[in-house]
Order: C-alpha cells, then sequence, then structure tokens
C-alpha cells in the first residue's frame, strides 16, 4: 500500500500511475493507428491489384477462350453452312448447349 501511496504522489510524471498509464495508453493508441493506415495501405494495393488484373486483356481472353463444350464435327459443320453466323451468336450457342447438355463440359 504504502508504495502504491508513494507512486500515486510521486510528483514525477513517468514514475507515478497515472502518468504511466497516460503514456502506455498513447503508445498503444500509437501503434494501433499506424497498424490501421498499414491495413489500408494493404488493402488499398490489393484492391488496385485486383482491379488491374480485371482490366488485362490476358484475362479477358482467357475467359473468352474457354472451352465450353465439345461438339461433333459434322453438326457444327451443318449448323455453320445453314445458318452462316450461328456459332458466333451467343443465344444460339445457349440454346444449344440447353438442348444438348451432354456435350457440355465441366469447366
Amino acid at each position: 500500500m504504502r508504495q502504491q501511496d508513494a507512486l500515486k504522489n510521486t510528483r514525477d510524471e513517468e514514475l507515478n500511475i497515472e502518468g504511466l498509464y497516460r503514456n502506455m495508453h498513447a503508445a498503444v493508441n500509437a501503434g494501433a493507428q499506424r497498424l490501421a493506415a498499414n491495413e489500408r495501405k494493404s488493402n488499398q494495393a490489393a484492391a488496385a491489384t485486383a482491379r488491374s488484373m480485371q482490366e488485362d486483356v490476358r484475362f479477358k481472353k482467357q475467359r473468352m477462350m474457354q472451352h465450353k463444350a465439345e461438339i461433333p464435327a459434322d453438326e457444327y459443320f451443318a449448323f455453320a453452312t445453314s445458318r452462316p453466323g450461328c456459332w458466333d451468336d451467343e443465344e444460339f450457342t445457349r440454346d444449344y448447349l440447353k438442348r444438348n447438355p451432354h456435350l457440355k463440359s465441366n469447366s
């Protein structure tokens, strides 16, 4: 008890309990703010990287060139000659794969 009373009554800011508490509180707050700032910077960098990957032409090409189905050659050329440009039509390919689900790939 005497030591606690002595520490409370000490005039030196570094030694009394209130001063120690204030200093520790300030140090913890400063560390938390630095940590939050570093986390914010890393999140912003990760978001910028993700945006650049979405805008990257290579990734768009990869999405476009994905394997969607295995269409037999005779059917492909029959439709291509009877309806030119039908395989470029997204609605036609969607309808074709809906009617022939066994030709869809799993990827």
